[in-house]
């Protein structure tokens, strides 16, 4: 058996400090640029809308300022698992950042959350505004 003790590199005092404080200061700047890169990023608002009823077939890029409100139209609201019988597909839908939300056809105010299988209900003066946006790219309700 080997008895030899393994040796621990111990570094003089005036070396651990400043190492400790670089360290630290690595850190400090990885964790803080981390953090503001997720808080300050500016979120993309790529949004598309399809439209394919009747002899209408819309799929097209709605404006940066359309975007920014139909994102705030449908940020935050509770969603909830049922089965309506609105009518609900793609083929009248908005893609917001890789969500595709499918308001109900038949103009109701139930909009299906399709990432997540889920439902959410607005407010009558927050579906009749998210109608007046898609309205102008071509949508109509009802369209069932």
């Amino acid at each position: 058996m080997d008895n030899s003790k393994k040796e621990i590199i111990k570094l003089p005092k005036k070396v651990k400090i400043p190492l400790v404080i670089v360290v630290l200061l690595v850190a400090f700047v990885l964790i803080t640029k981390t953090f503001l890169w997720f808080t300050f990023t500016p979120v993309s608002l790529t949004t598309m809308v399809n439209f394919q009823y009747g002899d209408q077939n819309v799929h097209t890029k709605v404006s940066a300022e359309d975007a920014s409100r139909i994102k705030s139209i449908l940020n935050f609201k509770e969603l909830y698992s049922d089965m309506p019988s609105c009518g609900f597909g793609t083929d009248v839908s908005i893609c917001l950042d890789n969500c595709v939300y499918c308001p109900a056809c038949d103009g109701h105010d139930i909009v299906y959350y399709k990432n997540l299988n889920l439902y959410m209900t607005l407010s009558q003066e927050e579906i009749n505004e998210l109608h007046t946006i898609l309205g102008k790219y071509g949508f109509h309700f009802p369209c069932v």
